[in-house]
């Protein structure tokens, strides 16, 4: 019979390896259950022993876990005996797994000594000082438990931190750890000063490297700069920072002790703790200068590690140090800007945010945009130093000479050329930064200069057009204008002059047959500051007709696609063109139009859709509604074509964002000429209604609502998606044409509950009815009765599916009927075909089922209550008090009539809703009202309820008397409050929780 510890081994295996789900899901089980019983305890070395690499791996994860979570349920004894086991495991010979495993075994140490120490494991450190400094005579093990003890040290302090680590020990524990940081301090020190065992180098960089990880645990918990000096620790961190194993680390470890607050210091700290990380404290009056003079010493090795290019992990962890120290000194540093010495400092930042690889440069700009932060703290418009201005101004050429595409751009595999990308949206921060401290005119002087010094050169020589490197710096200058171009105001003559240069490029760009990497962005770059100086071009279009070059240009690279950015680019400045310009823009429609038609096969499904949200607002400026008719004809066409040929065949993504392309089409601007066409035309339809009567698009709608809505053998997530975009276009239809939609909602009624009844049910389809309801119900009464019967028909529906529904459909239909009350409540008494009575029926018992049954499955479960449930009481509450009620008699006595004839229903249900934890004090407010309203009708119906309903209310919890004495009180308390109170008290009472006596103190 297999053992155990075999047992566990198979089980291990099985669920990890196991091809069979339901072997890997048994296994689990079983695994589950003996990580979790004391079985597994002594099982600990076996496991941790085996030769199968992945046993001692998964093994140590389980028992790390198991620690943390159940050591406090093991006995004394047991705990000793796991304990002694552990260390004794360090102390073998690194044979086999033990070796890869030996981080992972010190992890379950440090996490016992955390929970030990100091009650059962008082002597903790003086054990692993032990096995430090009197390791196995056994040269094998040696470095291996030397190694072990450092991972644990590193680890203990993080273990305090867990989220598993029981708080009312913490205090304690920080206390007891903290009387021994300087024995852990004389130790580090041992391994890091000197090589203090007589190892080998290969073994003596491996301590050093344990040593290092360590101190930076420690420094996060407790360690001081008072600490580092004490136990002389400064120089070997400033050493360590040039050595690339030791570098990123060290640099941490100098950064939490060298400011006020680290990285990792926590929000409060005490004035001992400020005082002993402060560096003028430590080091006195001149302690920050002293500090800067070694940075500065570290120059000279940031030069070489650059020079090699291998060293790159040097150069970003003297970057960490400097930024890091200069950001958290800032309000030391900044008053002695004019300083040799910080002017020297400054610099040497600067030159690192030009080095390459770019994730060094990315280091220092959180600093340079924290210096902009303080400079800018003492207000906009005061005074810069020349100093600082000069700083900055510096910082711009960096900036620029930083924004440029790398060479052999087009040689970089996509990750990089994504990686760069988002390194530009680090400078464009940075830039703002600059522009701030700087402001318009020196910034846009500066990059004047740069733009003069290579615009002739280019345009005056064709030939160097196919040169990439010629169009770099002309890029990046343009970048840094397009950054800032949005604050700059519209009258500024210098963006003038810039925008003027970039339509003279453009010009040259748009002539271009083909674009290499770099034009391609530059053209990027020209898009997007076109797409920023809209404000400008607004301006200026009377007298310079710049829209229509501008637009041409644009247009020009919507079929760009298949190259990087540049279709993506154009297509998003059409959008962010046409939108704040559509007045203008109208007279370069038809070409704009024209070219996107022509465009549309190249162009990507996204891109569509954009270009068309932007040619679409332009074309409601048109001054005639068959002019917009066609327009949107045109724009529409392509999209309809597509979906109407390959309905089947196109990807869900690509047929989503063809579907938002048309949604797109009927979503107008608010301010358009159509009201005012149309009162001067009332005899023509609104365009949006005449296009769908013209077009295939309303057939189309239909047809894929029918194709992808009844496939089984796909995702019902993915149909879902797809029904909830067509739903959107339907939404936009009656957003747009509000009460001109009305000739076709009967059609889109009978189309929403043919789906929802006889296919899927979907929130969205009820979210589509609701924006219905406000933009046409109101103005168009007349479509009362069709809303009626399709209200009552998804009402039934939903009533005898309620218990297979998402909560989340029940809920969207009754805040749709909700809305209709608020809307237009009158629709739910023009019913020509039924009594509108069975209507209010369904949705008494709809709202009291839902209400009832959600309650009642949170409680289940623990959770809180859901907004889900909300739903049913916005309803009754707009039924029962909303003001059609207050304001119309015939709804006063139609509300009188339903509780006349299914109030019973509603009563029952609302007191059993009651009783349920969760809501009750929104029932309750609910039942005072109706009491305080309706108060006879309700009396009726709540007597029999209150006095022998054993369904809903335990009544036979009282006596005959007793419960007429709780029906007296029901009805005599006269405040909300008290009212609230007593369900409150009453549902105590049903649920067994308090004495059935406490009722009858409301009679008092």
């Amino acid at each position: 019979m297999a053992s155990l510890a075999e047992t566990a081994e198979r089980a291990i295996l099985a669920a990890l390896r196991s091809p069979d789900a339901i072997q890997k899901q048994q296994a689990n089980a079983w695994l589950h259950n003996f990580w979790i019983s004391d079985q597994s305890w002594p099982l600990i070395s076996d496991l941790l022993s085996s030769s199968v690499p992945v046993v001692p791996l998964f093994a140590s994860a389980a028992f790390t876990n198991k620690v943390r979570n159940y050591w406090d349920t093991l006995n004394p004894e047991g705990k000793l005996s796991v304990r002694n086991s552990l260390m004794r495991f360090l102390l073998r010979a690194p044979i086999g797994g033990v070796n890869s495993i030996r981080a992972n075994v010190a992890q379950i140490i440090a996490t016992i000594g955390a929970r030990s120490f100091p009650d059962d494991w008082p002597s903790l450190f003086n054990d692993l000082f032990q096995l430090v400094t009197n390791p196995p005579a056994d040269n094998g093990v040696t470095i291996h438990v030397r190694l072990s003890v450092l991972d644990i040290l590193r680890t203990l302090p993080q273990e305090l931190e867990h989220d598993t680590f029981p708080r009312a020990r913490l205090s304690a524990a920080k206390a007891a750890m903290d009387a021994h940081l300087d024995d852990v301090l004389k130790l580090f020190s041992a391994v890091l000063i000197q090589n203090a065992f007589g190892v080998d180098a290969q073994d003596d960089m491996k301590l050093k490297h344990c040593a290092v990880d360590a101190l930076l645990a420690w420094s996060k918990f407790k360690v001081t700069l008072r600490h580092i000096i004490v136990h002389h620790l400064l120089d070997p961190l400033f050493e360590f920072v040039q050595v690339p194993q030791l570098c990123t680390h060290s640099s941490e470890i100098l950064v939490e002790i060298l400011t006020p607050g680290g990285f990792s210091s926590p929000g409060f700290q005490t004035a001992g703790q400020l005082h002993s990380n402060n560096v003028s404290a430590v080091f006195g009056p001149s302690g920050v200068e002293e500090i800067v003079k070694r940075l500065l010493g570290l120059r000279h090795a940031f030069a070489n590690a650059a020079a090699a290019n291998s060293n790159s992990h040097v150069c970003k962890s003297i970057c960490q140090l400097l930024s890091g120290f200069a950001e958290q000194n800032m309000n030391v540093l900044l008053p002695h800007i004019d300083s040799a010495l910080v002017q020297e400092y400054m610099a040497f930042l600067a030159d690192c945010t030009l080095q390459t690889p770019i994730d060094i440069a990315q280091v220092t700009l959180p600093f340079w945009r924290a210096l902009q932060k303080q400079i800018m703290s003492n207000g906009s418009s005061s005074p810069r130093s020349a100093t600082v201005m000069a700083m900055f101004e510096r910082l711009l050429n960096v900036m620029v000479q930083r924004s440029a595409f790398p060479d052999g751009w087009e040689e970089q595999t996509e990750m990089d050329q994504e990686y760069f990308l988002e390194f530009r949206s680090s400078l464009e921060q940075t830039l703002h930064a600059v522009f701030d401290v700087l402001g318009e005119a020196r910034y846009l002087t500066y990059l004047q200069h740069a733009l003069e010094a290579n615009y002739n050169r280019v345009l005056n020589t064709p030939a160097l057009l196919a040169s990439a490197s010629d169009w770099v710096p002309l890029e990046a200058v343009f970048f840094c204008v397009s950054v800032v171009a949005p604050s700059i105001p519209t009258s500024s003559p210098m963006l003038a002059q810039f925008a003027q240069a970039a339509f003279s490029i453009a010009t040259v760009a748009s002539q271009s047959r083909s674009l290499d990497r770099i034009n391609e962005n530059l053209v990027v770059t020209l898009i997007n500051m076109f797409a920023q100086c809209t404000g400008w071009m607004k301006m200026y279009q009377k007298e310079s007709n710049i829209l229509e070059p501008c637009m041409r240009f644009v247009t020009h690279f919507l079929d760009h696609a298949s190259i990087h950015l540049v279709g993506r680019a154009a297509a998003d400045a059409v959008r962010r063109i046409c939108l704040p310009c559509q007045e203008l823009l109208v007279p370069f429609l038809k070409p704009a139009v024209d070219r996107y038609l022509v465009c549309f096969n190249a162009m990507r499904p996204e891109d569509r859709h954009l270009v068309a949200q932007g040619l679409t607002a332009v074309a409601y400026r048109l001054g005639d509604l068959d002019q917009i008719t066609a327009a949107l004809l045109s724009i529409s066409n392509p999209s309809v074509a597509l979906i109407s040929t390959q309905m089947n065949t196109l990807e869900k993504e690509e047929l989503i964002q063809e579907l938002r392309t048309l949604a797109a089409v009927m979503s107008s601007p608010h301010d358009n000429n159509i009201p005012q066409l149309l009162a001067a035309n009332p005899q023509k339809q609104h365009p949006v209604i005449a296009f769908l009567q013209y077009g295939d698009i309303w057939r189309v709608l239909n047809d894929v609502q029918n194709a992808r809505g009844t496939e089984t053998d796909t995702d019902s997530s993915s149909d879902e998606e797809v029904i909830a975009e067509i739903y959107e276009v339907y939404a936009n239809i009656t957003r747009t044409a509000r009460k001109f939609a009305s000739v076709m909602l009967s059609s889109l009624f009978e189309r929403i509950g043919n789906y929802f009844v006889n296919v899927r049910a979907t929130a969205s389809a009820l979210s589509l009815c609701s924006t219905t309801i406000s933009n046409v119900l109101k103005e168009e009464p007349s479509l009362a009765n069709i809303f009626n019967q399709f209200v009552c028909t998804l009402a039934q529906h939903i009533l005898a599916k309620i218990e297979q529904l998402d909560p989340h459909i029940v809920s969207a239909f009754l805040e749709m009927v909700a809305t209709t009350l608020t809307v237009n409540a009158s629709v739910l008494l023009q019913q020509q075909q039924q009594d509108p009575i069975a209507l209010v029926r369904v949705l008494f018992q709809l709202s009291v089922r839902h209400l009832v049954q959600q309650n009642t499955a949170l409680k289940a479960i623990g959770a809180p209550v859901s907004e889900t449930l909300r739903s049913a009481l916005l309803f009754l509450e707009s039924f029962l008090f909303g003001p059609h009620t207050q304001q119309s008699a015939d709804w006063h006595q139609f509300v009188i009539a339903s509780l006349d004839s299914c109030g019973a229903d509603l009563s029952r249900g609302l007191l059993r809703a009651a009783t349920i934890p969760g809501v009750h004090k929104q029932v309750s407010q609910l039942l005072f009202e109706l009491l305080k309203n309706f108060r006879e009708p309700m009396r009726a119906l709540l007597a029999p309820v209150i006095q022998g309903d054993t369904d809903t209310l335990p009544v036979d919890l009282f006596p005959p008397q007793t419960r007429q004495a709780v029906f007296e009180a029901f009805f005599s308390l006269q405040t909300q409050r008290r009212f609230t109170a007593f369900i409150k008290d009453l549902a105590e009472v049903c649920n067994l929780r308090a004495e059935k006596d406490v009722l009858l103190a409301y009679l008092m």
